[in-house]
């Protein structure tokens, strides 16, 4: 069994005494209390500028909402789209905006980090809405540049069903796509979950449901557009990189997610689906500052290095 480093046992003993005590309660309590605070969703959203990143920082607005693009000194050809964690109903944290920064100056790319909109005000149909046609609008305005999308937790759910979609649309896709801990299923039911979860430091399954059917309107949870482990051209997804820890709850669902577009297709040889998985990893892992998230970061490195390099018809 992998050692853990110190770091990242000291990373999972704050994250269990704040996110994880928080919510990791009786799912009616849950959804009464979310309903009452409303969360962060509709705030004036406040750039942590205390943070000193490297990069050169640009606001957007773009309907209503805003968009931060980071850039390095640079000149840069790969333009990484990023979607931030939360489960839908949180704003960015200062580990994104951190591990953003590392990614734009070390790879020399730029990432453009849009601050999507939320539940309970806003479903994943307000996010479509929203994304749709920036993303065009980007690639028609910036022919040059190679894209990759990347998210973790909810935002690299958003990622693969974005994606999705646009191959149902038959719209550009991204080069690459390289996502952290994806939420797949907006069901959270899978039956090894109980198990994990006593190992789990952030998530609990009872809030993951209720954040679910809020974002998904409910009777959509199935939905490819919400949980991408349902779209039914898994064979057609190609260049896909996920990472996941082994004890975080989200890792069954990831895992078979991997499987079923591995068995999806007659000439596997020819798929480039990764799966990174890092033994008695948390949540997330490659964001947070602990040995274990080097070595993820040499890896997006190398996907990023070639994918500058190669030539790929899509």
């Amino acid at each position: 069994m992998a050692k853990k480093s110190f770091k990242a046992k000291l990373v999972g003993f704050i994250l269990t005494q704040g996110s994880k005590k928080k919510y990791d309660k009786p799912k009616e309590k849950l959804r009464k209390e979310f309903m009452q605070e409303k969360e962060d969703g509709e705030k004036e959203y406040i750039f942590p500028h205390h943070l000193k990143l490297k990069s050169n920082i640009k606001k957007e607005k773009f309907q209503q909402y805003d968009i931060y693009i980071l850039s390095p000194k640079e000149t840069f050809t790969q333009t990484i789209f990023y979607f931030h964690g939360g489960g839908y109903v949180h704003r960015p944290q200062k580990s994104h905006w951190k591990f953003v920064d590392q990614i734009v100056n070390e790879n020399h790319v730029q990432v453009i980090f849009p601050i999507y909109p939320l539940a309970p005000f806003h479903t994943y149909l307000d996010m479509y809405e929203m994304m749709v046609p920036y993303y065009l609008q980007y690639l028609e305005k910036e022919k040059n540049q190679k894209i990759i999308f990347m998210g973790d937790s909810a935002g690299g759910g958003f990622a693969l069903s974005f994606y999705q979609y646009l191959l149902n649309q038959n719209k550009p896709i991204p080069q690459e796509t390289i996502v952290f801990s994806p939420w797949v299923d907006l069901q959270s039911n899978h039956p090894d979950m109980d198990k994990i979860e006593k190992k789990e430091v952030m998530l609990a399954k009872n809030s993951l449901q209720v954040w679910g059917e809020l974002w998904a309107k409910k009777e959509n949870l199935t939905h490819y557009m919400v949980s991408p482990t349902f779209y039914d051209h898994l064979e057609r997804m190609n260049h896909i990189h996920i990472f996941v820890g082994t004890d975080e709850i989200l890792y069954p669902d990831i895992y078979m997610f991997y499987q079923k577009i591995k068995n999806s297709n007659v000439k596997p040889n020819q798929q480039n689906i990764e799966l990174i998985v890092g033994e008695r990893m948390n949540h997330v892992y490659p964001l947070y500052p602990i040995p274990e998230a080097k070595h993820s970061k040499e890896i997006i490195a190398k996907i990023l290095k070639k994918n500058l390099e190669d030539k790929y018809e899509i």
